[in-house]
């Protein structure tokens, strides 16, 4: 990866920045911190109370656009799952947020898991086909509990942006592991603007999640890589 290539990204994406403030539309960029508090705030591991909490977790009054929607979406697929078997989707999430384990077994595993759940809905309704659950999807849950480590799994995106800060080896979609390190290393570079890093903690409210977050690394590729 080129360093001046990957400096150029950060300082277009600080001019939107800008940009978004000078026109009073700051909510475009906090919005997901929120969500990340909001997360923290209500998501809770527990069985007897998970349909309740996952619902209240994934929620923004400003967008919806991260779990596409209310309906026949991320996050109403997610709940029919966890209604048909709570238990069952506990276990299944504890695995995923295991980090002692390997990234892309539990990826694998907990999409396993949601895929034998939608078999028996689907013996007890045909209409039933789907569960909106993919490697996005399992990507926003670890986005949501490890900020500071994961981001939105998007390769379509991080392909052509790899390709744009001059990467001679870009991992294979398959390898998530190198997908994340590739993620950190690149926070770690724009990390040390602290101009930059100021003006973007500027951006959330007080209440918002003011940690560290690879959120950011994902909102700089994805402005990159737009049509401007």
């Amino acid at each position: 990866m080129n360093v001046q290539l990957i400096n150029a990204c950060k300082d277009e994406y600080a001019g939107y920045i800008q940009q978004v403030f000078a026109t009073g539309e700051a909510e475009k960029l906090h919005y997901k911190w929120s969500v990340i508090s909001n997360w923290r705030n209500h998501f809770e591991l527990d069985y007897t109370s998970l349909h309740q909490s996952f619902d209240k977790a994934l929620a923004s009054t400003y967008s919806r656009q991260l779990w596409k929607g209310e309906k026949f979406s991320i996050k109403s697929g997610m709940l029919m799952l966890i209604e048909e078997n709570p238990m069952f989707m506990e276990a299944a999430f504890q695995n995923l947020f295991d980090e002692s384990k390997d990234i892309s077994m539990r990826f694998n595993r907990f999409l396993f898991h949601c895929d034998e759940l939608l078999e028996t809905l689907h013996k007890k309704d045909e209409r039933i086909n789907t569960h909106y659950q993919n490697d996005y999807a399992v990507s926003l849950y670890l986005s949501f509990e490890y900020p500071e480590k994961y981001a939105p799994f998007d390769y379509q995106l991080f392909h052509p942006f790899m390709e744009k800060i001059g990467s001679r080896n870009i991992p294979v979609e398959q390898d998530k592991e190198r997908y994340y390190k590739i993620m950190k290393a690149l926070y770690t570079v724009l990390s040390k603007d602290q101009e930059f890093m100021n003006n973007w903690q500027f951006v959330k409210n007080q209440a918002d999640y003011s940690g560290p977050s690879l959120f950011l690394i994902y909102d700089v590729m994805e402005y990159s890589m737009r049509d401007k």
